[in-house]
C-alpha cells in the first residue's frame, strides 16, 4: 500500500507540474510497471527520454519473479519505449539487448557511460591515507567498492588472492560495502583462515571514500560471467574508480563501441577464473609501470569525459538531437 500510495502521490504532482509549467522535455531514470511519465508525455506533447540503468526483464526474472508479472513488464517497457524520443544506455551490451528485443528502439537508443565526482587532487597522496589507516605502505592493495549481492563473484578475487598471498608480501583484499551475500562471504573467509588477507570495511558513504580509495593499487570489478554478458564489464563504479586514477581490473567482453583509451587500458580477466585473475594480478605487482600508465590515462579519459558535468552535456546534446 506505501508503494502504491507513493506511486499515486507522485503521479498527480508530476501532472500538475505539467499542468502548470511549460516544459521542453521529460527525462526519467527507467521505473517497472510506471505508466505517468508516457501518459503525461502523450497528453501534454512534451519529448519523452528514458535513462536505462538494468534490464528489467532479465533482472526480475533472475531473482525469481512469476511469469506473468515479467510480461507485464515487457508490455509495459514496450510502450514507454514506443512514446519515448529517445532513451540512453550506459553500456554497449544494454544497448545491443534493448534494440535487439524492441526494434522499435533502433535509431532511438544513444551510449553515453554514467560518470563520476571529480576528485581533488589533494585526496589522492596515498602515503598520507595509508598513515592515517595504520595501513603498511609497503603492502600491495586489491580493492572493491559496491553493493554485495549476486551480480558480483566476490570468491574469484578472494581465491585469487589466497593462492597470490604465497607470492606477494603483504597482499590484501579490500572490500569497501555492504550487502546481502556479505554474511556468507565473511564466513567463506574464515573457514579458509584469510581474515589477514581479505578486509570488510562495511558501507561507507560515497563521501568518505577519499580515506580508502586512494591507499588502493587495483581496484576490481568482478563481475559474474552472465552478469557481463548482460551489462557489459564497465558499470558505474568504472568512473569513481578512474577518478581516483587507479588501475581497473574487471572481467573480460567485447568492448566494440567503447572509446579506444578505454579499450587500451583497462586490464581484463576471465569472468569466475580464479587461475586467469591471479596471473594477471601478478603481472601487475611485477610491473609498476604498467599500473601507473594504465591509471594515468583511465584518469585523463575520465576527466575529459565522464565528470558529471561531462555526461550530463552528452545527455543535453543526445535530447536536443
Amino acid at each position: 500500500m506505501g508503494k502504491w500510495w507513493v506511486k499515486n502521490l507522485c503521479g498527480w504532482y508530476f501532472f500538475i507540474l505539467c499542468l502548470l509549467r511549460k516544459y521542453e522535455a521529460i527525462y526519467i531514470r527507467e521505473l517497472e510497471n510506471y505508466w505517468v511519465p508516457r501518459v503525461l508525455s502523450k497528453l501534454f506533447g512534451i519529448p519523452l527520454f528514458l535513462e536505462i540503468n538494468d534490464l528489467l526483464p532479465v533482472y526480475f526474472k533472475d531473482i525469481g519473479c512469476s511469469e506473468r508479472y515479467i510480461l507485464k513488464i515487457i508490455k509495459s517497457q514496450f510502450l514507454d519505449f514506443k512514446q519515448a524520443s529517445g532513451l540512453i544506455a550506459n553500456s554497449m551490451p544494454m544497448k545491443n539487448w534493448i534494440e535487439a528485443n524492441y526494434p522499435i528502439t533502433v535509431g532511438k537508443v544513444k551510449f553515453i557511460m554514467n560518470g563520476g565526482e571529480e576528485q581533488n587532487e589533494n585526496c589522492l597522496n596515498r602515503s598520507k591515507v595509508l598513515g592515517e589507516l595504520e595501513r603498511d605502505e609497503n603492502g600491495f592493495y586489491l580493492g572493491f567498492v559496491g553493493t554485495i549481492y549476486g551480480r558480483f563473484d566476490l570468491i574469484t578475487p578472494i581465491k585469487s588472492v589466497a593462492m597470490l598471498g604465497k607470492m606477494v608480501p603483504n597482499f590484501k583484499f579490500i572490500i569497501i560495502g555492504d550487502g546481502p551475500n556479505k554474511s556468507d562471504l565473511q564466513k567463506y573467509v574464515r573457514k579458509h583462515q584469510l581474515t589477514d588477507q581479505v578486509i570488510f570495511t562495511g558501507f561507507i558513504e560515497e563521501n568518505q571514500l577519499d580515506r580508502y580509495l586512494p591507499t588502493l593499487d587495483l581496484a576490481i570489478i568482478p563481475l559474474t560471467q552472465r552478469s557481463t554478458e548482460n551489462y557489459g564489464s564497465l558499470p558505474t563504479k568504472f568512473a569513481t574508480y578512474a577518478s581516483f586514477k587507479l588501475p581497473v581490473v574487471t572481467t573480460e567482453s567485447n568492448l566494440n563501441g567503447y572509446p579506444e583509451e578505454i579499450k587500451k587500458w583497462v586490464l581484463m580477466y576471465q569472468a569466475e577464473c580464479p587461475d586467469d585473475l591471479m596471473r594477471l594480478l601478478y603481472l601487475l605487482y611485477e610491473n609498476k609501470r604498467i599500473r601507473e600508465e594504465s591509471a594515468r590515462q583511465l584518469n585523463q579519459y575520465f576527466i575529459n569525459n565522464l565528470t558529471w558535468k561531462s555526461v550530463a552535456q552528452r545527455i543535453v546534446e543526445a535530447m536536443s538531437d
